[in-house]
């Protein structure tokens, strides 16, 4: 069993890097004053406050009272954040204090702020300074107790196991939302979980690794993202009360930019492959005795994410270039909506020069309200979904010229 390695003072570099890294993704080396800005960016998210997110840390310089990171305090003298936060070559600091019940992000006189000093920080002794190898977690204790609610991390169940496919989680940060516009309110917003495979295939439609492999894969479905930091951010399982939420993963990753073209999915460092070093330190909670509060995903965000299902088979395909994960797929070549938004036609056959390939998506199911499909001389293959039973309003499917089996589900 490990435990948290204990440092009391400012960590030397321990590697050296000509980029400097956000996340897994190298951008141009910032100057010091631009590296502090790294934490509290949720783009697409709304106002909310600090009583909704009553254990959220806002992680501080002392230098000019900036906002860094994100952290939940979750035992009386003991934040969670992450490791990376710590770390002066990727913009953060151990010299810092946390301030709890921020609303503002930089106001000096709000109401119901409580300040703590940091009595020392201990990160994963797995911890490698590199976000790629992972472990990013680190635990701050506090100079002074700080009365609950705590945010539970104890038990905590495989995720691949307990959620299902776009499972509903809470985020809440401080600070941008997008590249050039900061807000001055904790922004909330709603992220979805989605397995590793799928991640996966996102990420390599942009030519990017899925690093670290100890992380939970998560997405705002193109309404919202983090991006850029709110590092050490809990992921958040709701409960019906603050006292029941749970965490299940802490921000280490996420897309470069805000609001841009490329949306990649953000990875949170996953709890349940680190219980067993929390519960040196923090108390096991009783699971909460009521069931978390379903929050079900925008319907016209699930479609979006159908198609992306195509278009991973199909990376590269100059038919389908303009599909990505943020905008309005009802501009994306083939693809025709109604007035609410809603999918109404795919028109994408062969150019003759080009043909997708791959398998139908049983996803498609989703898109209820598809009227005509036109896929011909395509070389897609396989046997027609049995899921696409539900798209009842369905009525011209053109698929000759492909490889496909069977009829029709009904």
């Amino acid at each position: 069993m490990l435990s948290f390695a204990i440092s009391t003072m400012l960590v030397t570099k321990l590697f050296t890097l000509p980029m400097f890294c956000r996340g897994f993704m190298q951008v141009p080396e910032e100057t010091p004053a631009e590296k502090k800005d790294t934490g509290g960016l949720v783009a697409g998210g709304e106002d909310t406050t600090a009583n909704k997110f009553p254990y959220l840390a806002s992680l501080r310089h002392p230098s000019d009272d900036s906002h860094f990171c994100t952290g939940a305090i979750v035992a009386e003298r003991i934040v969670l954040t992450a490791a990376h936060c710590l770390e002066p070559d990727l913009g953060g600091t151990e010299n810092l204090f946390v301030d709890f019940g921020r609303t503002c992000t930089s106001c000096v006189d709000e109401r119901g702020i409580r300040r703590v000093s940091v009595k020392r920080s201990m990160k994963h002794p797995k911890w490698t300074g590199n976000i790629k190898d992972g472990a990013d977690l680190a635990l701050l204790i506090l100079g002074e107790s700080v009365d609950g609610p705590y945010l539970r991390v104890l038990p905590q169940e495989d995720p691949a196991e307990r959620f299902g496919d776009l499972q509903a989680f809470k985020f809440a940060g401080y600070g941008l939302l997008s590249d050039e516009k900061l807000s001055e309110n904790l922004q909330e917003a709603d992220l979805y979980y989605r397995s590793d495979g799928f991640c996966q295939r996102i990420y390599d439609l942009f030519n990017y690794v899925l690093e670290p492999k100890d992380t939970i894969c998560a997405t705002g479905l193109g309404n919202a993202e983090v991006c850029r930091g709110d590092s050490g951010g809990p992921l958040i399982l709701r409960g019906a009360t603050p006292e029941q939420d749970l965490a299940v993963g802490v921000l280490s990753a996420g897309s470069i930019g805000c609001g841009e073209d490329v949306e990649l999915p953000a990875l949170f460092t996953n709890l349940y492959l680190y219980q067993n070093d929390l519960r040196l330190y923090i108390p096991e909670s009783s699971p909460a005795t009521t069931a978390p509060v379903p929050t079900q995903p925008p319907l016209s965000s699930e479609a979006m994410f159908a198609l992306m299902e195509l278009k991973v088979q199909n990376m590269g395909a100059a038919l389908i270039s303009d599909w990505a994960t943020n905008g309005d797929f009802c501009g994306w070549t083939g693809v025709s909506c109604d007035a609410e938004g809603n999918i109404q036609r795919l028109e994408i056959p062969s150019s003759g020069d080009e043909a997708l390939r791959g398998t139908l998506p049983r996803q498609w199911s989703l898109l209820a309200r598809l009227e005509e499909m036109n896929l011909r001389l395509n070389e897609i293959e396989g046997a027609l979904p049995r899921e696409w039973s539900t798209l009842t309003n369905l009525r011209r499917l053109a698929i000759l010229g492909n490889r496909l089996t069977g009829s029709l589900p009904r």
